[in-house]
Order: structure tokens, then C-alpha cells, then sequence
């Protein structure tokens, strides 16, 4: 899909994917179109903190707040950062900035930015897939699989206006007051 991108013409600065899109491969491809990237890393990908000793990304110590500069085995130096969520889960990402002259701006700050946009794309994945039921439907029909993935799309865009303008809090609470009328109605039929 990374490749696709490019055929359809189009030229991002930078590139934003979980640890799942973070093979070798997929990142020189990126280095070669000169577009930097974000990008979750598993951890036990291994890097390399000192010339000749490679080491998985997991077990390094200390990982400074702006980053680490390493390189990642099979690429190419990267500025590695670790995360720790609330519940205790670390996750690492690595940075690449395709400008040479631009990799010494890559801190804490700018990674941030890129993390929030990556997890805004996240978060409207996860809402198509869950909230609009992209994978729940039963056409097979490439007419029908289209009008299916458009309605999908529609009731994303919906939903994420509606949260915008403030008529909810998030995306998720229009299925829960369905959900809630439904079962009300339903009670109500029952007990009359």
C-alpha cells in the first residue's frame, strides 16, 4: 500500500504506521522517495547504541527524553524514542527525517506532533472499523461491497463532525444512546 501511495501521485513529507508496516524494506523504500517517517518498532528489533554491538531496541537502559540517534540493524540511523503509557505499556518508535540537514530538529517536541497525527489516523481506523462496522457486512457484489464502504465512510464523516461541532463527545457515545434506546424500547414493549 506504501508503493500505491506513490503511483497515485501523491508526495508525503512524512509517513506514519504501526510496528506491523516497519519492515526493512518498507522504510528503504521510504528513505529512497526521501520521505521521513514515524514508525512503531517491536521490542526486539536490534539496534546498534555503539559501533559493532547490536542490541534489541527493548533492552536498552536509558532512552534520553529527546531520543536516541542509533542505528537500526539492516537501515540506516534513526532517533529512537520510548513511550510508557498510564497502565505501564512501553512502546518504542523510530524517527527518520529524510532531509540530512533537518535530522539535528528531530526532539521530543516534533516527535510529539507527528505521534498525535499518527494517533489521530489510528483513532479513525479504529472508529470506521468498530463504531461504522466496516467488516460487518454480507454482499459479495463489488457493487454492493463500494455502496457498503461509502455509507461506511459517510457515517464516519458524520460522526466526526458531530463530535467537532460538540452535539457529542466522541464517535463512540451515538452507538451507546442507540444502544440504550433500543434496549429501553425494547424493555418497555416487554413489560406493557
Amino acid at each position: 500500500m506504501v508503493r500505491e501511495v506513490f503511483q497515485w501521485g501523491l508526495r508525503p513529507r512524512w509517513f506514519s504506521a504501526d510496528s506491523w508496516y516497519s519492515s526493512i524494506e518498507n522504510l528503504k523504500f521510504l528513505r529512497n522517495q526521501e520521505v521521513g517517517f514515524l514508525v512503531g518498532l517491536k521490542s526486539n528489533r536490534t539496534v546498534s547504541t555503539q559501533p559493532g554491538r547490536y542490541e534489541q531496541v527493548g533492552e536498552i537502559g536509558d532512552i534520553p527524553e529527546d531520543g536516541l540517534v542509533t542505528h537500526l540493524k539492516g537501515f540506516d540511523f534513526v532517533k529512537v524514542f520510548r513511550t510508557v503509557a498510564p497502565d505501564g505499556d512501553v512502546r518504542h518508535y523510530a524517527v527518520y527525517e529524510a532531509n540530512p540537514r533537518q535530522r539535528s530538529r528531530i526532539n521530543r517536541e516534533v516527535f510529539k506532533q507527528v505521534k498525535e497525527l499518527h494517533w489521530h489516523i489510528e483513532q479513525m481506523f479504529r472508529t470506521i472499523k468498530q463504531v461504522c462496522t466496516l467488516e460487518s457486512f454480507f454482499v459479495r457484489t463489488a457493487r454492493a461491497v463500494n455502496t457498503h464502504v461509502f455509507c461506511v465512510l459517510r457515517a464516519f464523516q458524520r460522526r466526526a463532525c458531530w463530535t467537532r461541532d460538540g452535539l457529542i463527545p466522541s464517535p463512540y457515545a451515538i452507538r451507546k444512546i442507540i444502544y440504550l434506546h433500543a434496549q429501553r424500547s425494547f424493555i418497555g414493549t416487554v413489560v406493557a
